[in-house]
């Protein structure tokens, strides 16, 4: 996703590039809870487990949908050219998801605890154990970029009215135009959205695999300048 961000930027498409920008933060907040899961709740790492088989759940649930789906067909009378769930192991799917309901019935078909249902409150409990703030001299905040950075660009990736504004220009003439094809616009937040997620993805892996890795020294000899607190 890094790399598509990237490539996106640096040909002009900067409000394309934002939706793999979100998914990196979507990743990191997740990432970020599971390694800290055995802090943050009294279930000493479950979501962890849970997290791993809840791949049934999720297909299960698509499956309910599309059978929904068929039968909203058959009674308006339309017939499919294809089904896509005759090239699945429906059994498996159907039989492990009820299986998850059984192994982990605290966390009531999900791989969290429902307090920690949607990604934000899971930002808010990665936030308030600080393991994270060390990474980034103290500033970085999972919370703060949900709110400025994921809900920010929400209306470029999901339709809004709003977002049509944000393609308006007007030039020096006074004479308004709509955007089309390559330009700067947003290149920048999305670039610096997925340089900051991938940069903590690095320290967190420096620091679960105790790798040692001076991480800002590497970045110095690229020409990155590292903020400290000298």
């Amino acid at each position: 996703m890094g790399k598509a961000v990237f490539d996106l930027c640096k040909s002009g498409y900067g409000v394309p590039a934002l939706a793999p920008a979100r998914s990196l933060l979507e990743c990191l907040i997740d990432f970020s809870y599971l390694w800290l899961c055995k802090e943050i709740t009294e279930h000493k790492g479950l979501e962890r487990k849970a997290w791993h088989d809840y791949f049934y759940m999720k297909k299960s649930r698509v499956l309910k949908h599309w059978n929904e789906h068929k039968k909203d067909l058959e009674k308006r009378q339309k017939t499919l050219s294809y089904d896509f769930l005759e090239l699945l192991p429906l059994d498996k799917y159907y039989i492990n998801a009820d299986d998850y309901k059984n192994k982990y019935p605290q966390f009531k078909s999900e791989w969290t605890i429902p307090e920690h249902r949607n990604l934000d409150k899971r930002a808010l409990a990665v936030d308030i154990t600080g393991k994270l703030e060390k990474f980034q001299n103290g500033e970085f905040s999972l919370v703060s970029e949900y709110v400025i950075a994921y809900k920010g660009s929400s209306e470029y990736v999901h339709p809004s009215s709003s977002s049509f504004n944000s393609f308006v220009r007007i030039d020096e003439e006074g004479q308004e135009g709509i955007v089309f094809g390559p330009s700067k616009m947003l290149t920048d937040m999305a670039f610096i959205m997925a340089v900051n997620y991938l940069l903590v993805f690095l320290r967190i892996t420096n620091d679960i695999n105790h790798l040692g890795y001076d991480i800002d020294a590497q970045l110095g000899h690229t020409g990155w300048k590292v903020k400290n607190d000298d």
